[in-house]
């Protein structure tokens, strides 16, 4: 039977051929391609807020409200308790906990001014959720089918457990296209969380200073800008465009081919240099938690 095409065979794709280039060639051009990566992963997650109604965008963030409460209480606690056992600095622990629990390498971002993080300590909290990212892209479809998940299913599953919103939507749209729309609406919602969280952290970490980090107005600009700008592209979808419109698929299309290339650049920044800056201890914290939260969603998951 002759191959065909399918646009779920081009994210692992494209994730599979930069992991190549970047260990076997490294990656001279990475402060480039991280931000070309970025900002085609924004511009994509806004277009595909073209192709989900907005009753589809309200459904799943009231869905995954208590999923996000949820496996946010449990990373942070746990991370705390075994970042203790690991001799790991707070707040290396913290970002890596705040990764695995909200969206990887954007709750790291945003978090790291916030808490007064080092550089060393970015890396290596950055360079262990890249890596289990790319794991997660490649196995948890494979695990999705052996359970024989629902569209939906797999992608409150993937929101929660997957790190990075281009990982999750690779993902979902690797298993499924029709989980896209839940995996997407569930993560974006995820991130509005990093307002609040990091608001917390700056008075824990700051508590005995005098000076502030951030003023309270500068937080609203974590807010990640393609989040409001997905939900206006579905407010558009529901309001003015119909379903049979011919401009849907394109801009889908187009979401997915810029997904694809986000995924390009994010594998080809997973250098060897990368993957030992994470640090064994770094990458045992990542691990651990990643793992409790993805068995425990899915067992609930399929349980309920």
């Amino acid at each position: 039977m002759p191959f065909q095409f399918s646009w779920s065979h081009l994210p692992p794709t494209c994730l599979l051929l930069g992991l190549m280039i970047g260990f076997i060639f490294g990656n001279p051009y990475k402060p480039w391609s991280s931000q070309a990566g970025k900002l085609a992963l924004q511009v994509s997650v806004v277009l595909l807020g073209f192709s989900v109604p907005l009753d589809d965008v309200m459904l799943a963030g009231r869905d995954g409200f208590i999923w996000t409460l949820f496996t946010l209480v449990t990373a942070l606690s746990l991370g705390a308790g075994l970042a203790r056992i690991l001799g790991l600095p707070q707040r290396l622990a913290t970002l890596v906990s705040f990764g695995t629990a909200i969206c990887g390498g954007s709750a790291i971002a945003a978090a790291a001014p916030v808490i007064g993080a080092d550089s060393d300590e970015i890396a290596a909290s950055l360079a262990t959720v890249f890596l289990l990212n790319a794991v997660a892209l490649f196995l948890f479809p494979w695990i999705g089918h052996l359970f024989a998940l629902e569209p939906h299913q797999f992608g409150t599953w993937a929101a929660i457990a997957i790190h990075d919103t281009s990982s999750v939507v690779g993902a979902a749209l690797a298993y499924d296209p029709a989980s896209v729309a839940t995996a997407t609406t569930v993560k974006l919602a995820r991130a509005l969380w990093i307002v609040p969280c990091c608001i917390v952290f700056g008075w824990y970490f700051n508590r005995n200073s005098t000076v502030r980090t951030m003023g309270p107005l500068r937080y609203l600009k974590l807010i990640p800008w393609f989040i409001p700008g997905f939900l206006l592209a579905s407010l558009l979808r529901t309001f003015l465009l119909s379903a049979e419109s011919p401009v849907i698929p394109v801009l889908g299309a187009a979401s997915k081919i810029g997904l694809s290339f986000s995924l390009l650049c994010i594998g080809a920044g997973v250098t060897r240099k990368v993957f030992l800056q994470s640090g064994p201890k770094a990458f045992g914290l990542g691990l651990a938690l990643w793992l409790v939260v993805s068995i425990g969603s899915l067992a609930a998951i399929l349980l309920t």
